[in-house]
C-alpha cells in the first residue's frame, strides 16, 4: 500500500523485504540465550530491541539479517534494503535501493502503531518520517492510516488470528486524525520556534500572573480569560481563513447532585469535571468554566469533523466515569454539549453570534434528552432555531 502511494514500481520485491527483515531477530534469539530477557511485552518494539542488541553485541537484527541473506544468496537489493532498515539514510536517498530502505523502515513505524499495546504511539514522529523520507503530508498520511485499518479484519481471516480488535483499530484511527489531520506539522515547528524567540521578561511574568486566569476551584481558566481568548481567536480565524470551533457543555442534573449529596461533594464532581475535559482535548484548545456546572471549549483550527470527534469522546468518557460519594455509593453524571464551528460551511458575523450558536446547540442537546453532543447546524435546520 505505501509503494502504491508514493508510486514505487515493485511492489511484491519490496513486501518480501518487509516480511523477512526481522529474520535476524529469530536468530539472535535463537543463538544468544536470554538476549531479551527482562524485557516486558510493552517494551517489545524496535527502538528497544535494537538498544539491547547494540549495548550487548554491539550490531543489531538488522545487521544479521542483512547477513543471513548474503549467505543464503538472496538479491543484493534485498540484502542491502533489509540490513539498512533501522538506518535508511546509510543509503541515498534518491538511489532505487534507499527508497525501497526507507519504504520497509516506514512500513514497520506504520504497523508499530497499529501493534503498540501500550498505546504510548507517537503520530507525530510517524508523520515527520513519512514527510522526511517521501514528502506524504499529514492528510495522506491519515488517510493511508485509515485504508490500512479497514484491511486488517481481511488479514485476520486469511491467517486465523486476531491482531487487533475493532475498539482498538478505531481508537488509532481517532488518534491519527487528531494528531495529523488537524496539526500541520509546519504549524507545530513554527509554534515551537516562537516558543523559544519569547522566551524574553514578559513572557515569565505572564507565567507569575497565571493564576490569576484560573477559577480557584477546577483550576480552568476563568471567564476573564475565556472572553479575550476567544475574541482573539475569533480574530485570528477571521484573518486567516482557518476554522475556530467552540462547544457548551452543561452537567446534566447537577442541581439534583448538590441538593442530594450536598456542596462539598458537588465541588469534587467539578474538579472531576475539569479533570476529563482536560484529559480529552488537545494541549492547544482551551477548556474553561463559563459559570457553575456549565464550561466553555475553544478549539482554535478546528474544523466540524474533528470538533464532532472530540465531543462524542467527552460524552463518552462522562458516562464512563463514576463519582465516588462515600457510604459505598457511587454517582455518575451525564454531559450535553451544544457545537458551533466558525469558517467551515458556516460564517458568523461576531464572537457573540458564535456563542449564541453554542448555546442555543445546548439547549437543543437538553431538550433531546441530554447525555449527547449537538451541532448548531441541526438546530440551524429544524424548527427549534430561533435564531
Amino acid at each position: 500500500m505505501l509503494a502504491r502511494a508514493i508510486g514505487v514500481k515493485d511492489g511484491e520485491e519490496l513486501f518480501l523485504a518487509c516480511l523477512i527483515q526481522d529474520i535476524g531477530l529469530m536468530a539472535l534469539d535463537h543463538s544468544v540465550p536470554g538476549l531479551y530477557e527482562g524485557l516486558g511485552h510493552e517494551q517489545i518494539h524496535q527502538s528497544s530491541l535494537i538498544a539491547r542488541e547494540t549495548e550487548r553485541l554491539g550490531v543489531d537484527h538488522a545487521a544479521v539479517s542483512g547477513w543471513l541473506l548474503e549467505k543464503w544468496q538472496f538479491p543484493e537489493r534485498t540484502q542491502q534494503v533489509v540490513a539498512a532498515s533501522h538506518d535508511p539514510e546509510r543509503l541515498p536517498k534518491q538511489s532505487p535501493n534507499g527508497v525501497f530502505a526507507r519504504c520497509v523502515a516506514l512500513a514497520s513505524s506504520i504497523a508499530e502503531v497499529f501493534l503498540d499495546d501500550s498505546r504510548d504511539r507517537s503520530f507525530t514522529e510517524l508523520a515527520e518520517r513519512a514527510q522526511a523520507f517521501f514528502a506524504i503530508d499529514k492528510s495522506v498520511l491519515g488517510e493511508l492510516l485509515a485504508e490500512i485499518g479497514k484491511m486488517i479484519p481481511d488479514a485476520e481471516s486469511i491467517f486465523d488470528t486476531q491482531i487487533l480488535s475493532a475498539a482498538d483499530s478505531d481508537e488509532i484511527l481517532e488518534q491519527a486524525r487528531d494528531a495529523l489531520m488537524v496539526r500541520n506539522l509546519q504549524a507545530m515547528q513554527i509554534v515551537d520556534s516562537l516558543k523559544i524567540a519569547t522566551e524574553s521578561l514578559e513572557v515569565r511574568t505572564r507565567r507569575l500572573e497565571e493564576s490569576n486566569k484560573r477559577d480557584p476551584l477546577t483550576n480552568l481558566y476563568n471567564r476573564a480569560y475565556l472572553d479575550q481568548f476567544i475574541h482573539d481567536a475569533f480574530q485570528d480565524s477571521a484573518k486567516d481563513g482557518t476554522p475556530l470551533s467552540v462547544a457548551f457543555a452543561d452537567l446534566d442534573r447537577f442541581k439534583t447532585v448538590n441538593d442530594t449529596f450536598g456542596h462539598a461533594t458537588g465541588d469534587q464532581v467539578l474538579v472531576t469535571t475539569a479533570n476529563i475535559l482536560k484529559a480529552n482535548v488537545r494541549a492547544a484548545d482551551v477548556v474553561a468554566r463559563y459559570g457553575g456546572e456549565e464550561f466553555m471549549l475553544v478549539f482554535p483550527h478546528t474544523d466540524y469533523g474533528l470538533l464532532k470527534t472530540i465531543c462524542e469522546r467527552i460524552v463518552r468518557a462522562f458516562q464512563d466515569t463514576r463519582h465516588d460519594v462515600g457510604v459505598k455509593r457511587d454517582l455518575n453524571v451525564t454531559v450535553s454539549i451544544g457545537m458551533a464551528t466558525h469558517n467551515d460551511g458556516r460564517r458568523f458575523r461576531s464572537v457573540e453570534e458564535l456563542l449564541k450558536a453554542a448555546d442555543k446547540a445546548l439547549y437543543t442537546a437538553k431538550l433531546q434528552g441530554r447525555n449527547r453532543s449537538v451541532p448548531f447546524d441541526l438546530v440551524a435546520n429544524s424548527q427549534l432555531a430561533y435564531m
